[in-house]
């Protein structure tokens, strides 16, 4: 039988009364009244309602904005709202500017290493076809072409072994009779070819010794050619900045620019709907609403194929410039395909001009 104070014994012992739970207890009812605090605070209130208005507006946005949304579909162009820029729109009116640009320029090198002995061009001057830019130094070359040279045009020692060689083979010549005669031996016979192959194998010693000479002289003067620099086109030095007496080096081998004037490119991108109806040798009339003058272009080339990002293709027009008429750089247009474009001549800077 249980008696009454082992019944009180088993009793659970009240929260209030065990140590641990008394401090969970009031723990937890600090945090509540902070909270409380926290809530009734306006200023907290506020803060605590824009940060979710600012979550839900962001969630509401990504739920409603479609994958890829803001990218031009592959099928569509910008600018239009079809397959091809419409002609008589403005971007159409820009595809028919172009720039006037030379046809040929060339970016001169030095093929050696060294110092500069001369120069005989300056920026803007004219230059032919085949003229001497620039010159290296050459002193040592030269001290061994003359060598070579030297060795080349000695000719007195290859006569003295003509002479000799033919001393022996008349020599060889006697002998062969007076053996037929029985008044030379065959040994005395026998030595005298030998002394006759000698003399020959000698001379054509020195004519290779000769031809050597002569191939070195070709050789130093391929190595004096290639310290020169010369301009393998007729135009204008657009760009120079050596000076005489300055080291070339390898890793910066440039000396000049040289441009051709004497036809210009000028390079459209052309609707798709034009650049059908032009070929190769087609006539243009073109303005030049910097200058306000016209020239007369000759279609070039027609690109084959249609960018698929601006729905353009490339036109190629040569305009020739025999007089220099025209400067290179210069904006042009096609009457026939926009309206005047004066408005788009002034859109560069002096600065920002080729």
């Amino acid at each position: 039988m249980t008696s009454p104070q082992s019944l009180v014994a088993d009793r659970p012992t009240p929260a209030h009364r065990v140590p641990w739970m008394r401090c969970s207890w009031m723990r937890c009812s600090w945090m509540r009244c902070s909270w409380m605090r926290s809530v009734r605070s306006p200023a907290a209130s506020l803060v605590r309602s824009g940060r979710i208005v600012l979550w839900a507006s962001l969630f509401a946005v990504a739920l409603q904005l479609p994958l890829g949304a803001g990218e031009p579909s592959p099928h569509e162009r910008p600018g239009s709202a079809g397959s091809e820029l419409s002609p008589d729109s403005e971007a159409a009116r820009h595809a028919a500017v172009a720039f006037l640009r030379p046809v040929r320029t060339v970016r001169l090198a030095a093929g050696e290493p060294g110092l500069i002995a001369s120069l005989s061009v300056q920026r803007g001057e004219a230059v032919a076809a085949g003229q001497v830019v620039l010159e290296l130094e050459t002193q040592v070359l030269q001290t061994q072409r003359q060598i070579a040279r030297s060795a080349a045009d000695a000719a007195g020692e290859i006569e003295a072994l003509t002479l000799t060689a033919q001393q022996a083979e008349r020599r060889v010549q006697r002998l062969a009779e007076l053996a037929q005669q029985g008044l030379s031996s065959e040994e005395e016979y026998e030595q005298a070819r030998v002394e006759a192959r000698v003399a020959n194998l000698k001379l054509r010693a020195a004519r290779e010794e000769r031809t050597r000479a002569m191939l070195r002289v070709q050789e130093v003067d391929a190595l004096i050619a290639a310290r020169r620099v010369v301009c393998p086109i007729a135009g204008y030095v657009t760009e120079i900045d050596r000076e005489v007496g300055e080291f070339l080096s390898a890793q910066d081998p440039f000396v000049a620019e040289v441009v051709d004037l004497s036809q210009l490119r000028a390079t459209f991108a052309v609707p798709t709907r034009r650049a059908v109806a032009l070929s190769p040798g087609d006539r243009l009339r073109l303005r030049l609403p910097e200058t306000d003058q016209t020239a007369r272009g000759v279609v070039e080339h027609v690109g084959r194929t249609t960018d698929a990002a601006t729905g353009r293709v490339r036109v190629d027009v040569l305009v020739a410039n025999e007089g220099g008429h025209f400067r290179s750089g210069l904006l042009c247009e096609v009457p026939e395909w926009t309206q005047p474009a004066t408005e788009l001549a002034d859109r560069r800077s002096p600065f920002q001009r080729p």
